[in-house]
């Protein structure tokens, strides 16, 4: 996975996130973290509790995407243990997954587009050249074409 080490944080708004840091406070008080997730808990019917992890930033989602955290609205902060560290990094990789995919077909699709406004180009191109005609005349003829009046 990473060399950065993984911690779990709480947050001033409720919020617990798991996430590599990156750089521990700087001289602006931050925090550089990345793979941020959400540690949401749903509760069934049965009052079955399951955990979840949701991508705290949505679209980032590569090693390079970097979140700067303002360590004033961290509350507390802690090693995960053993079980969810394997979660996360799990999570992380179906993310990096998801998101490779995600760009794949993105690209398939604009590939199509290009493909289908090239071929529109070039049947363009080949039709011939219609000449010019002088344009129609706009002015009506009132003269019927029988002069006979009755």
């Amino acid at each position: 996975m990473s060399t950065f080490p993984t911690y779990q944080l709480k947050l001033t708004t409720g919020e617990e996130l798991i996430c590599e840091v990156m750089d521990w406070e700087n001289e602006d008080n931050n925090i550089i973290i990345r793979n941020a997730m959400v540690i949401e808990t749903t509760i069934f019917e049965n009052n079955e509790r399951v955990y979840m992890f949701k991508p705290w930033f949505l679209y980032l989602e590569k090693p390079t995407d970097y979140i700067i955290l303002d360590s004033k609205s961290i509350v507390a902060s802690a090693q995960p243990n053993d079980l969810l560290a394997i979660q996360y990094i799990s999570a992380v990789s179906d993310m990096k997954d998801l998101s490779e995919d995600r760009i794949k077909e993105h690209n398939k699709r604009e590939a199509i587009k290009l493909k289908s406004i090239l071929e529109n180009l070039i049947e363009s191109k080949k039709e011939p050249k219609e000449k010019k005609s002088k344009p129609k005349s706009n002015i009506i003829n009132f003269v019927p074409p029988d002069t006979t009046f009755h």
